[in-house]
């Protein structure tokens, strides 16, 4: 239930928490890092936060772990378990009372009348600590400028703030002409800090192999990024060709059959 002030932004892909760690958006910690962690899990060295007197929530048992806690080192956790009062740190948080859970994801969301500054606060207060948006409302007006827009105003946000580069599929073609941006543009974003890969792709765009799509899917798998796809209404044969397309979600359906297609 406690929840960290966030200051600002060290870089799009990490946030500087009010303790002063910064929480990195890469998985692999470099050896460094690693060696960091290690040296603070084995309590060689001070740590950078510890957690203690808590209940920590265990996301895979879905057990409350009364007694437990956390220590932080080099923005990961290096230790859970009980005792950890006995570890040497910068900071402690006095967790009495209080459940760790870890932050929640929205993997999905679209910016609708509200900005980043209204709503990225919102969800942080709601838990959520991590938020990927679609770019696609700013992108069909201002093209990759507008997506380039949307990244500098998130690094001054709190939580973790993440984009995907819009396919703008679903347009007529008259409004797909004058986007007039080559799709070498649209790729070139893939590349920034704080992109995770490619939007929405629409089914229908997919199998008649718009070229801004095919250009942006064929770059998200060389980056080892994702491609999400819009696959509402799709039916066999469709649904196959679509995923081979190397398409790795779809993130709704129109109804429950529709959902187990």
């Amino acid at each position: 239930r406690a929840r960290p002030v966030a200051s600002r932004q060290a870089n799009p892909r990490g946030t500087v928490c009010g303790w002063g760690l910064e929480v990195t958006g890469r998985f692999a910690p470099e050896l460094a890092a690693r060696r960091g962690l290690g040296a603070g899990a084995r309590r060689d060295q001070p740590d950078d936060l510890v957690c203690n007197s808590c209940a920590l929530l265990d996301v895979f048992t879905e057990e409350i772990l009364e007694g437990w806690g956390l220590v932080i080192a080099e923005g990961r956790v290096a230790y859970a378990g009980p005792g950890v009062e006995k570890f040497e740190s910068v900071a402690r948080i006095e967790g009495r009372g209080h459940v760790i859970a870890p932050g929640l994801v929205e993997g999905h969301t679209h910016l609708f009348r509200m900005g980043l500054g209204a709503t990225v606060p919102l969800q942080l207060a709601a838990g959520v600590t991590t938020t990927v948006f679609e770019a696609m409302e700013l992108g069909y007006i201002l093209g990759p400028d507008g997506v380039r827009e949307l990244l500098a105003d998130a690094a001054g946000m709190p939580g973790r703030v993440l984009f995907t580069v819009p396919t703008l599929t679903g347009l007529d073609p008259v409004m797909d002409r004058d986007i007039g941006i080559p799709g070498k543009q649209w790729v070139e974003l893939l590349d920034l800090p704080g992109i995770i890969g490619v939007g929405e792709a629409n089914w229908v765009e997919v199998i008649r192999g718009h070229p801004r799509v095919e250009a942006l899917t064929a770059g998200a798998h060389v980056r080892g990024l994702t491609v999400e796809g819009h696959g509402a209404g799709a039916r066999e044969p469709v649904l196959n060709p679509f995923a081979a397309y190397g398409i790795s979600a779809d993130h709704e359906g129109l109804d429950a059959e529709d959902t187990l297609n």
